[in-house]
């Protein structure tokens, strides 16, 4: 897998957020999305994995990946919508020298900022990582060993993306 583009963006109080990424025909552009309600996917995106990681009486957050392929090359836009204003974040993956995407049910859920046990992956395998927090985080997130690409908006985002291309560790990895 090559990463041919990467996108971050954020809206602190939104029911919807527009993002862009450069895709060659035949990339695959991954969608990483957090929302704190219902999401409304645009036409072409396909669902891979949806799910609460925070809920509380004045929050329910969710993580969310979608895909869809690049039918020609340029600028692909994605606009996503939620169901009621509130923050909204997207990160745009497009990859190049893959055929689909599927999801690796590999979710760890917990609360504060402890450290997360990652499960082992195949050795070899490209994939992308998302992590979602319900707070603004001192700081990035941060992975170890420390060998993936980040995308993420800002010094301390919601919502964070983790890009393995093949060469990262199959097993041991753990975020913070």
């Amino acid at each position: 897998m090559t990463v041919t583009d990467k996108q971050a963006y954020a809206a602190d109080s939104s029911t919807t957020l527009t993002g862009s990424v450069s895709a060659n025909a035949g990339d695959i552009v991954v969608a990483i999305i957090t929302a704190r309600s219902a999401v409304t996917l645009p036409s072409g995106l396909t669902l891979l994995y949806d799910s609460g990681v925070f809920a509380s009486n004045d929050c329910n957050q969710r993580l969310i990946f979608a895909y869809m392929p690049a039918t020609t090359s340029g600028s692909i836009n994605v606009t996503v919508t939620q169901a009621s204003q509130a923050r909204l974040c997207l990160n745009l993956v497009a990859c190049g020298g893959v055929n689909t995407a599927s999801f690796f049910d590999g979710s760890v859920a917990t609360s504060s900022s402890e450290l997360l046990s990652a499960p082992d992956k195949p050795a070899g395998a490209s994939l992308i990582w998302g992590l979602s927090s319900n707070y603004w985080s001192s700081g990035n997130w941060v992975t170890s060993p420390a060998d993936l690409t980040f995308l993420g908006t800002g010094s301390a985002p919601r919502n964070g993306t983790f890009i393995d291309v093949g060469g990262g560790a199959a097993s041991g990895r753990t975020f913070t």
